[in-house]
């Protein structure tokens, strides 16, 4: 009875996972933090010289976000050119329960319920977002990252317009996506 359960709880929680391409998933993280210091107000958006990444995911997507904390703590060791670099784990569930404002979140896939109150948390904290999926960027969020020939840098223009500004070389880098058309 209990190998059952086992295998039944293992192949719902296998259900749920999403399957991550792992190339892609270094290209966004070798990009995301370059993205943040594009902005004309960095400074402005973070406390003291830290940079604090939350990378925000299910229960059933832990270690993949703990293998992107691994990853981004190698690389960038602790900093961010002249900043602190932080990198943390936060649980979608437990942030909606208990938000903490963070310099910036990416923000992996999640269950639409949960995509659309995080989305509401951030919104009135005016930080920057990265989600893994393209199409996420529907739900508003600020940026994604895909690969096609090269990789490709995804804004979704009405969040952009609202609260960001970053120097004129992004935006010569950056394709918009509208809300309300088809990606």
């Amino acid at each position: 009875m209990k190998r059952l359960i086992l295998v039944l709880s293992f192949v719902l929680v296998s259900a749920h996972a999403y399957k991550y391409n792992d190339f892609l998933l270094k290209v966004q993280l070798d990009l995301v933090p370059k993205i943040l210091l594009l902005d004309k107000d960095f400074n402005k958006k973070i406390k003291g010289k830290t940079v604090t990444l939350a990378i925000v995911y299910e229960p059933y997507d832990e270690d993949i976000a703990k293998m992107i904390q691994q990853f981004l703590k190698r690389k960038y060791q602790g900093r961010l050119f002249d900043y602190n670099f932080q990198i943390k784990l936060v649980e979608a569930q437990k942030f909606i329960q208990n938000p903490d404002n963070f310099t910036a979140f990416y923000i992996l896939k999640l269950t639409q319920q949960h995509l659309a109150k995080i989305r509401d948390i951030i919104k009135k904290m005016g930080r920057y977002t990265f989600v893994y999926d393209r199409d996420d960027l529907r739900h508003g969020f600020l940026f994604s990252i895909d690969l096609q020939r090269r990789p490709v840098i995804f804004a979704n223009k009405r969040v952009l317009k609202k609260s960001f500004d970053f120097l004129p070389q992004l935006y010569t880098l950056v394709r918009f996506v509208d809300e309300k058309r088809p990606l």
